[in-house]
């Protein structure tokens, strides 16, 4: 019988569009002759998780456990935020749950998705049905593209915790319909491809199970985010974290690793070194680390990635955008701040195709898979190659768009522009990070604030969405250099169609975290619980901002954030996503500005005393023994022994604890409770279509018309009530 591949996408990632890495390793493998199959877990788990029957289930396990709290004599530290989770989770409007199916398709119709307020509510209904799964699993939280425990990857612990029913929402799913298909296909290899941290959790669960389920199945695991945690994590502590679950694992790109793999185990030879792989025999418990021989592909000799096998209809998006990467690596590759990809230390040695094999490769892609839109999944591309890639596109009279990541560059003149928007391009990625010139000189950017601003002007007039990207606080960075990055955006608000603003992170591997004092940081260290040491922290000699300067900051940046539709990825707003993506092409450049224009009504209105106040009936009431403002005080009053109860795991702090305090709420808006004293209930019963709002202020006190009436007005403001017709 033939040797057989399975290559495994895992949770938690993008649904809305497919990622390139294992399709792109098929495309490969199938090229030699192997017999490859693809799965896309995570897209086929979220269409399963988003379901009325996983919702409904998952809404039965809140109501319960909310009962069982609710009705304990006190709670300890740690049940206050399960507590909290819970009511988040009985907030949640049901009728998400039966219409989750019509809000999935509501994304793939273009009808739906190109109306803005039709889009907006959908998004908000899916975030609600994820909060459904995470009051259900707390501690766990699933969003979009995101999965976190309060543990994330600390310790081995982590990881076991992960392995156990009832603890992840998706264990379910891998029993019912994942180990019977892999029992179906047998396969001999099982291939994890784990890029983000968000997947790796997810990962190391399915590995357990399909290990438990298959023990002669060889599981092997690569990606991004997989090499970078065995090249940081020690040596020593690769057999319990890697090797209770896996086989191998491979390093760096991994086409010719992962050929020269299933080639080995064709063959039954006795383990050896092998390049690009971490090899572990099972039966002797040796790992055999790589060769000196590190593999980097050829690109031209890497055919186009073979989607086969993917459920492209389940992606929620009305058009396919499909990635593509015409280049790897970064030809600056200086930055100090950076470290990603799979490399032991700043990016990949730059490589690209030849551009007649780029247009080769979207034709093939057109033609297979009925899409004219791609995303150029690239670290950066040389100016002068994105040029000749939409010369070629010209000339060839293709009608393809497509978007890109670029760094700053002279290149981009204005003739230069106009020839890109004409061949297809729609956006642009661009990585400033700083408008500071001290900075951008000390993160080695090789730019200037000059360079930066001629650049998104020629982009923005050519008609090309400039997607800017930039971060606070890289360390020395003074208030008035932040400042100046937002004062930058600000001032060229016209011409930039989208930012990003996030806060510096220190990445092992990079020049900055090798040569600290540089850079202004006197210690880099890992707290004592993250036993993986994946948590890179650090100290600076010195303060460079107070506390009020960051107020400042903060003020300064929301002053801009609110002039666009929130960043939100993956969905209209995030950057680098195909939502955004298609809104440009639909709409322009500047729709990201314009959809954010407030159109609400806020007339106030009042209760007239012949008005009939009467409770909507949509509003739902419910009386609790304990008080959410008293249990979020004790939290925050206690935050550091919540976190020692967290990091100690199973142990139960029972030195802080809560009693019972009976208090009322109304749902004024799904998952947003309004407190109110218990004896609102007597005045809410009132409101019952009977009684006008003069013969309510009778039957409690002639006297209390301000009162009465005031409480009843704020009521009908927040919609709790109406006027009976």
């Amino acid at each position: 019988m033939a040797f057989k591949t399975v290559l495994l996408y895992p949770p938690i990632a993008d649904f809305t569009q497919p990622h390139p890495a294992i399709p792109y390793l098929a495309g490969f493998l199938r090229k030699q002759g192997e017999n490859v199959i693809i799965k896309d877990i995570n897209i086929e788990a979220h269409d399963t998780l988003l379901s009325e029957q996983f919702l409904m289930t998952c809404q039965q396990m809140i109501e319960s456990k909310f009962n069982q709290l609710d009705n304990q004599p006190f709670l300890n530290l740690s049940e206050h935020s399960q507590y909290e989770s819970l009511m988040k989770g009985l907030g949640v409007d049901s009728s998400i749950i039966s219409n989750i199916e019509n809000i999935k398709q509501q994304f793939k119709d273009p009808d739906h998705f190109y109306n803005y307020e039709r889009y907006e509510k959908n998004v908000e209904d899916l975030k609600q049905a994820l909060q459904i799964i995470s009051s259900a699993y707390h501690p766990m939280k699933i969003e979009p593209c995101e999965y976190s425990t309060p543990y994330f990857l600390t310790c081995p612990e982590d990881i076991e915790e992960q392995c156990k029913v009832g603890i992840n929402p998706l264990y379910s799913y891998y029993q019912k319909h994942l180990i019977p298909w892999i029992q179906q296909e047998s396969p001999d290899l099982i291939g994890f491809s784990a890029t983000y941290p968000t997947q790796i959790l997810q990962m190391f669960a399915l590995a357990d199970l399909i290990r438990n389920h298959f023990p002669d199945i060889h599981l092997c695991a690569g990606g991004a985010f997989i090499c970078r945690i065995a090249l940081q994590i020690p040596q020593d502590k690769h057999s319990m974290l890697f090797f209770k679950y896996l086989d191998s694992i491979i390093l760096y790109e991994g086409e010719t690793a992962l050929f020269n793999l299933i080639q080995h185990l064709k063959s039954n030879k006795a383990n050896h070194a092998m390049g690009n792989t971490i090899l572990y025999d099972r039966k002797t418990s040796q790992i055999y680390y790589p060769s000196d021989q590190t593999f980097l592909e050829d690109m031209d000799s890497i055919p186009p990635p073979d989607y086969d096998g993917y459920p492209l209809h389940l992606y929620l998006s009305p058009e396919i955008v499909l990635p593509y990467a015409p280049t790897r690596g970064c030809y600056w590759n200086r930055c100090a701040f950076c470290h990603y990809g799979a490399t032991q230390k700043g990016t990949l040695k730059y490589r690209e195709k030849k551009v007649e094999q780029i247009i080769a490769d979207l034709d093939h892609l057109n033609q297979k898979y009925d899409t004219n839109h791609f995303s150029f999944s690239v670290d950066v591309i040389l100016p002068e190659t994105v040029l000749a890639i939409a010369e070629e596109i010209i000339r060839n009279k293709r009608s393809y768009l497509w978007t890109t990541d670029i760094k700053v560059d002279d290149f981009f003149t204005k003739q230069n522009c106009m020839t890109l928007k004409k061949g297809g391009c729609l956006s642009v990625a661009i990585g400033l990070e700083s408008a500071n010139q001290r900075i951008l000189k000390l993160m080695d950017k090789g730019i200037s604030k000059d360079q930066a601003q001629k650049c998104i002007c020629n982009l923005s007039h050519a008609g090309i969405s400039t997607q800017v990207m930039t971060f606070l606080n890289f360390p020395t960075e003074t208030a008035s250099e932040a400042l100046e990055t937002i004062q930058f955006i600000q001032h060229h608000m016209a011409d930039i169609s989208l930012f990003t603003m996030g806060d510096f992170i220190l990445h092992e591997g990079a020049k900055i975290y090798r040569s600290p004092q540089k850079y202004g940081i006197a210690r880099v260290y890992y707290l004592n619980h993250d036993q993986l040491k994946l948590l890179v922290q650090y100290d600076e000699k010195w303060p460079s901002k107070t506390q009020s300067e960051n107020v400042k900051i903060d003020s300064a940046y929301e002053d801009i954030a609110m002039q666009y539709v929130p960043q939100d990825f993956p969905f209209v707003g995030g950057v680098s996503n195909n939502h955004t993506l298609l809104y440009f092409e639909r709409f322009g450049k500047n729709i990201l500005k314009q959809v954010n224009v407030d159109t609400q009504n806020y007339d106030i209105k009042t209760f007239r005393p012949q008005d009939i106040p009467i409770i909507r009936p949509e509003i739902k009431a419910i009386s609790t023994n304990y008080c959410l403002s008293e249990l979020a005080d004790v939290i925050e009053s206690n935050i550091y022994s919540l976190d020692q109860t967290i990091q100690n795991r199973n142990s139960i702090d029972t030195s802080v604890k809560t009693y019972p305090h009976k208090t009322m709420y109304l749902l004024i808006e799904s998952m947003n409770w309004m407190e109110t004293p218990q004896e609102a209930k007597f005045l809410l019963g009132m409101c019952n279509g009977k009684n006008t709002l003069q013969d309510i202020v009778n039957s409690i006190d002639p006297n209390a018309w301000n009162v009465v009436s005031s409480l009843l007005n704020n009521l009908y403001a927040y919609k709790i009530l109406d006027i009976k017709p």
